[in-house]
């Protein structure tokens, strides 16, 4: 727990700041996406980047790792397919479980919105040092397992 002077303190909180950075980014990642005439939201284009790293995973496995229940994962998966970027399709042994893919414009349009996001990832380092990024990764991934 982050303290000064043995009070709690939101300026030094692990758990604060990457809060307020999540939240700093998102915003300007759907700023941008809308600026831009994409007609998804940050939170649609994780569920792409994830089906893009693993095309064809169900939608249980897709909301275990966004940490999402069945129905938020159910309506965002919803919210792209309308959207013609996702297909779903019943499981080989069980027609009930939902098997998620990008179709082509799918991939085209994460490409192209994964490029902007880095660049905007890439704006957000700016002035910190390749040493501190890499640090800063590395403490964040030990306290999310830590906590997983």
């Amino acid at each position: 727990m982050a303290r000064t002077n043995g009070e709690y303190s939101l300026n030094e909180s692990l758990g604060n700041l990457s809060t307020l950075f999540s939240r700093a980014i998102l915003k300007r990642i759907n700023l941008e996406l809308k600026r831009q005439g994409y007609k998804i939201t940050s939170e649609q284009w994780v569920v792409l980047v994830h089906v893009w790293g693993h095309n064809g995973q169900s939608q249980q496995v897709l909301a275990e790792k966004l940490f999402k229940d069945k129905t938020t994962i159910a309506r965002l998966v919803a919210s792209v397919e309308s959207l013609g970027l996702v297909g779903r399709k019943g499981g080989r042994r069980d027609n009930r479980e939902k098997i998620v893919f990008l179709t082509e414009r799918g991939k085209q349009v994460t490409n192209r919105v994964t490029a902007l996001v880095q660049r905007l990832l890439t704006e957000a380092g700016r002035g910190i040092s390749e040493e501190d990024m890499k640090v800063c990764k590395d403490v964040l991934r030990r306290a999310h397992k830590n906590i997983s």
